[in-house]
């Protein structure tokens, strides 16, 4: 099988381009651990978890917006200028907001730093996102995208390694956000360095054919794929959303000053990502190979829900100020974030390429830039109700987002199911390309075979252009029984390529063939 980007280039272009991501994969990262351990710690220190539902209400309504304007240029600008226009913005942000903090004492910014590292995940991930499903086919994305990942989770174990020291030199938790400005720094030459090394491709809307626009976000958002796809990201978002709550909420409980919740984060980051590599690296590529888009989806919800129901019979058991509740806790966000990690965010990716080329960037925006931000704030009223109702505990809201948990694993299934009906659409709209298709996911290959079993024509030239491309085992034994039982249209096409096929590949089936027709 050989292996292409969109147009054929061999394998050290591809390694110049892996580069290039899984670099900005890293600095996305190390720029992420310093935010997120200096937000943690100064909104803990400053005023408390019980200010968390109002940050992430106010990350629903900016980060919404935000993302509305950004799913809007992108329909207006190319990818290359965006890219490098919100990199640049959130380097200027990041070191004005250290001056403020470090220089004017502004305290009120450990709210918005703390608000910046929702926005900002989502941010870098929409980025590189975009870049690599221009830069890479879809099988490259399901091969290689948990290398990105994986670029991105070492990051962030730089980032942790590096809190204590940092922090160290002034025992001032805000002297991380220059050290994050420097990674902002990096990461916008790396994608100045991308652009201007891949501009032509990065600056198509489609890999080939002609340039398309993207459809406005309204009608995107209309597509039964696109909304389902929202929901299961936006329910996602909610139970983790809730597990960082929970987390901030025993450690603010738990430890009494800066310094100290510091030494922890920095810590808990280092472990918590330490662990989310070896998963990536070591099992996470292994599991989508041998279970497909199916486990991709499902396996996340599925094994919070079993964590969550060790959290709550802890909580009722010994109470949430028992240490057994603490850990598990701790352990069950570890593991929400290695499983998103490792196998939800390269599912999610691969489900992305059923849609046409034209439409990915924009309904990734609309599903992770503004159904997240929304989540957020649907999390930030529920918190905000279960701090309004007397008598209800932490162990209370473990209870809640396990329903919540499983509502996501359902969402999950329907997605799944969803993802052959858009495949196959898109399919016949001949604005997936066979050579972007990957035959090896029993999901994808389902879609094949339904095309193959078609009476149209069209429906069987096409998934057979797909198994030709693949080079699939299965694509003598196909031609065959068309030849011998398919519609006379269909069987003259099989015959046909029998004939065109090289002499040993074509020996065997042509036998068969003749041997079936003996009297």
């Amino acid at each position: 099988m050989t292996t292409t980007i969109h147009n054929p280039a061999n394998t050290r272009h591809l390694r110049q381009r892996l580069l290039l991501l899984v670099g900005q994969g890293v600095s996305l990262g190390l720029m992420l651990a310093f935010i997120v351990v200096t937000g943690m710690t100064l909104m803990l220190d400053t005023y408390g978890a019980q200010a968390v539902p109002y940050v992430y209400i106010l990350v629903a309504v900016l980060g919404s917006l935000l993302f509305f304007g950004y799913g809007e240029l992108q329909r207006r600008r190319p990818l290359p200028t965006l890219s490098l226009a919100t990199l640049g913005l959130t380097t200027l942000f990041l070191g004005l907001t250290w001056v403020g903090l470090v220089w004017a004492r502004w305290q009120w910014l450990a709210f918005l730093v703390f608000m910046s590292f929702s926005l900002l995940i989502q941010v870098g991930f929409v980025v590189i996102g975009a870049q690599a499903g221009r830069l890479l086919d879809v099988r490259e994305i399901k091969r290689y995208f948990p290398r990105i990942v994986s670029g991105f989770v070492g990051g962030f174990i730089i980032g942790g390694a590096l809190v204590g020291p940092i922090t160290a030199v002034n025992n001032r938790p805000a002297d991380m956000l220059l050290a994050a400005t420097a990674v902002a720094l990096l990461f916008c030459g790396l994608i100045l360095l991308t652009n201007r090394r891949h501009g032509a491709v990065l600056a198509r809307s489609a890999p080939t054919g002609p340039e398309r626009q993207p459809p406005p976000l309204r009608r995107l958002l209309a597509q039964r794929t696109v909304v389902l796809l929202l929901l299961y990201q936006m329910l996602s978002a909610i139970a983790t959303q809730v597990f960082d709550y929970m987390v901030l909420a025993v450690t603010g409980a738990r430890f009494a000053d800066g310094p100290t919740l510091a030494a922890f984060f920095g810590r808990y980051t280092v472990f918590l990502n330490v662990t989310d590599l070896l998963f990536v690296l070591l099992l996470a590529g292994v599991l989508l190979s041998r279970f497909g888009l199916r486990f991709g989806l499902l396996a996340n919800p599925a094994v919070v829900v079993g964590l969550l129901a060790a959290v709550i019979a802890a909580g009722v058991g010994g109470g949430p100020a028992s240490d057994l509740f603490f850990w598990l806790v701790i352990a069950t966000r570890i593991t929400d974030l290695t499983v998103t990690d490792g196998t939800t965010r390269t599912a999610i990716n691969a489900a992305y390429q059923a849609l046409p080329a034209h439409e990915r960037a924009a309904v990734q925006t609309a599903v992770e830039g503004i159904g997240v931000p929304v989540a957020l704030g649907l999390t930030g009223l529920i918190l905000l109700l279960f701090q309004a109702i007397p008598g209800l505990t932490l162990v209370h809201l473990a209870a809640f987002t396990l329903g919540v948990s499983l509502l996501w694993l359902l969402a999950g299934g329907f997605v799944y199911r969803g993802y052959a009906g858009g495949l196959l659409q898109t399919m016949r709209r001949r604005a997936l390309q066979p050579a972007e298709m990957r035959l090896d996911d029993a999901s994808t290959f389902a879609v094949v075979e339904r095309l193959l079993h078609s009476d149209r024509l069209t429906d069987v030239r096409l998934a057979l252009d797909m198994l030709t491309e693949a080079d699939h085992p299965t694509l003598d034994q196909q031609l065959l029984r068309l030849a011998a039982s398919a519609p006379e249209a269909v069987s003259v096409e099989a015959l046909t390529r029998i004939a065109g096929r090289p002499a040993a590949a074509a020996r065997p089936v042509v036998a068969a063939r003749l041997a079936d027709a003996s009297p």
